[in-house]
């Protein structure tokens, strides 16, 4: 097993503000915090365990991502899943402030809202530098296609 420092940082710091999102949804159950209870925190919640156990996988074993990577569709379902997460995190605060959801307050809903806003911008960013690369091998392979059809003749 690798024990390489950085990578154990990510993993420890999305481990521990996972933790923190699980802990502060079961809070508002636990306080009856009626009007954040709807399926978005329970969505919440069930993803961030999921986060949780995948991380602390990921922990103990450098396995993960190789096996990820030999099924796509594992891996493009955990990412559509994170970006559902995100989305339904943002509309779910959104709508318990628009509640005036007092019991709610809290600074773990801020750092949740400020981390789906971190991470939908990250998101954002991977998918332009992806169109972006698939964008420059299109005129690439354009290129090579004149250069080498200039050549034959």
């Amino acid at each position: 097993m690798k024990t390489d420092f950085l990578r154990l940082i990510p993993l420890l710091l999305g481990i521990s503000l996972q933790a923190c999102i699980v802990y502060y949804l079961d809070n508002l159950e636990k306080i009856g915090c009626v009007c954040a209870m709807n399926g978005k925190r329970m969505f919440i919640f069930a993803f961030a365990i999921f986060s949780i156990l995948l991380n602390t996988v990921q922990l103990f074993t450098d396995k993960l991502p190789t096996y990820l990577a030999k099924y796509p569709i594992a891996l493009a379902g955990i990412a559509a899943l994170g970006i559902s997460y995100i989305v339904v995190t943002l509309i779910y605060i959104e709508d318990i402030k628009k509640a005036n959801c007092n019991c709610s307050e809290s600074v773990f809903r801020d750092m949740m809202y400020y981390l789906s806003i971190i991470s939908a911008c990250l998101w954002g960013f991977i998918v332009v530098f992806f169109v972006s690369g698939l964008y420059q091998l299109y005129i690439l392979n354009k290129h090579l296609k004149q250069i080498i059809s200039s050549l034959d003749k």
